[in-house]
C-alpha cells in the first residue's frame, strides 16, 4: 500500500473559512502508532492516523490531490480526499472535478451539484395575477380623490403597481386595490403609493402619513377555496396505476395549524403575503419515484423554514406542483416562486428539470368578488379595472 504524505493544516493554504473545521478535524483523527503497520481499509475510506494525510501536500478544497491512493497496487483507487471534500462543501457552492473508482469509471457526481441558480428572472416567463388590498392612514383630513388620484395612477404605473379603485374608508384612512407584476414586494407597493401621493399633496399637507399600514393580498378564490383545490389535485389528477396514486396520496403535504387567510404583524403595520405558485416538469416527464417525490416534499418543507415562510400545502403530483404559503413583507411574488423551483431542480442535480414557466398568484381572506361589490356600493372608487394584461391570464391546473 502507498504511504500517504502527512501535513499540518496550514492557514496560509487553505480559505479562512475552512481552516477552523480541518483544524477541528485534524485533531479528532488521532490514533495509537504504536503499530507501525498501516492497516488495510475500505476503499473510499481513509485510514486513521496521527495527523491527517492527504495523497498530496497542496491543499486545495475546489480541485482533487494528483496523487492517487490504491489499497493495492493495480487496485481502484480510494476516496481519501472524501471526508475532506465533505467539509469543503459545507463553505463552497462547487466542488473540484469527479472523482472516478478506476480509470473509465463512473463518475461520482454527487458532490460536484452546481449551487448556482438554473432559473432566473432573465430565461424564464411568468403567468400571474397578483392583487392587493391596501390601507393608508393619514393624520388629518385628506383632500379630495379628485386632485390627485389621475395623477396617482400615472406616477404608480412606473413602478409596477397599477390603481384598479380607491375608497375613502373615512377622512383619514384611504384604501387601494392594486394590481402589480411579480417583481414587487408588498414593501415596495406601500413606498410607491404612499411616497407618490405625499408628494402630490405636499403643499396641502406637508407630512399627511402616519407611519402605520395594512396590506393584504386578494385573489379571485378565497384561502379556504384555494385550499380545497390543492387538496384534491391527486384526484382531479388520478393515475393507471392504484400503487402509484396510492404513493402520490402519500406524499402530499399539509399543516392543518397554518391559516393563510391571517394577517401577520411587522415593524410598522399589518401585511399578508399569501402566494400559489405552481412548476411544471418540462417535456411532460412524469416522475413517480417515492425516493425522488420525498425529497421534493422535503426540501420544499426545509426551504420554507430556512426562508420563514409559512407553508400550508403541497400539492404534489408526478408532472407539477401547487405550493400555497405566505412570504415576508420584503418578498416579491417572483423572489419566492424562483427560489422554490431552483430547489427542485437542486433534487435532480441542478438540471432543468422544470419548465421555464410557472404561475404565482396571490389570494388571501377575501376575494375579488368581495371587493367588486364594495366598489359598486361605495362613492369615490377610481372606476372599472382596466382589461387583465396577457401576463395575467394562463393559469395552469
Amino acid at each position: 500500500m502507498q504511504e500517504m504524505q502527512s501535513i499540518q493544516p496550514n492557514a496560509q493554504t487553505l480559505p479562512p473559512g475552512l481552516v477552523p473545521a480541518v483544524q477541528q478535524l485534524a485533531a479528532t483523527e488521532r490514533c495509537n502508532q504504536s503499530n507501525p503497520t498501516p492497516k488495510r481499509f475500505r476503499p473510499g475510506l481513509p485510514r486513521r492516523c496521527n495527523n491527517w494525510r492527504l495523497p498530496n501536500t497542496a491543499i486545495n478544497p475546489t480541485q482533487r490531490p494528483n496523487a492517487s491512493v490504491r489499497a493495492c497496487p493495480g487496485g481502484a483507487t480510494t476516496g481519501g480526499y472524501q471526508r475532506l471534500q465533505s467539509i469543503a462543501i459545507k463553505h463552497f457552492f462547487i466542488l473540484g472535478s469527479p472523482s472516478r473508482a478506476c480509470p473509465g469509471g463512473i463518475n461520482d457526481s454527487r458532490s460536484r451539484v452546481s449551487m448556482e441558480p438554473i432559473y432566473t428572472a432573465e430565461n424564464t416567463t411568468t403567468a400571474y395575477q397578483l392583487n392587493w388590498s391596501l390601507a393608508l392612514f393619514g393624520k388629518c383630513r385628506f383632500p379630495e380623490q379628485s386632485l390627485w388620484l389621475k395623477d396617482l395612477q400615472a406616477a404608480t404605473e412606473s413602478d409596477g403597481v397599477r390603481i384598479l379603485s380607491s375608497n375613502v374608508r373615512s377622512e383619514n384612512t384611504l384604501q387601494f386595490f392594486v394590481s402589480t407584476r411579480p417583481a414587487s414586494t408588498p414593501s415596495e407597493i406601500v413606498r410607491s403609493i404612499k411616497g407618490r401621493l405625499q408628494h402630490l399633496i405636499r403643499d396641502q399637507i406637508p407630512k399627511a402619513f402616519r407611519r402605520n399600514y395594512h396590506i393584504q393580498s386578494i385573489g379571485e378564490a378565497n384561502s379556504s377555496v384555494l385550499d380545497q383545490y390543492v387538496a384534491k389535485q391527486t384526484a382531479r389528477h388520478p393515475m393507471a396505476d392504484d400503487a402509484v396514486q396510492s404513493r402520490l396520496e402519500s406524499t402530499q403535504f399539509h399543516d392543518a395549524s397554518i391559516d393563510l387567510s391571517k394577517p401577520r404583524i411587522g415593524t410598522y403595520g399589518q401585511y399578508l403575503n399569501s402566494l400559489q405558485i405552481v412548476m411544471k416538469n418540462s417535456d411532460g416527464w412524469h416522475d413517480v419515484r417515492a425516493t425522488q417525490l420525498l425529497r421534493v416534499r422535503n426540501i420544499i418543507v426545509r426551504a420554507s423554514m430556512k426562508k420563514d415562510w409559512t407553508l400550508s400545502r403541497i400539492g404534489l403530483l408526478s408532472n407539477h406542483l401547487h405550493v400555497l404559503l405566505s412570504a415576508g413583507v420584503t418578498e416579491s411574488p417572483q423572489s419566492v416562486a424562483l427560489s422554490l423551483m431552483n430547489n427542485v431542480a437542486y433534487v435532480y442535480d441542478m438540471k432543468p428539470i422544470l419548465m421555464s414557466s410557472y404561475y404565482v398568484g396571490t389570494f388571501g381572506g377575501y376575494d375579488r368578488g368581495a371587493v367588486r361589490m364594495h366598489d359598486q356600493g361605495v362613492a369615490g372608487s377610481a372606476g372599472t379595472s382596466p382589461k387583465r394584461r396577457p401576463e395575467e391570464t394562463g393559469k395552469e391546473d
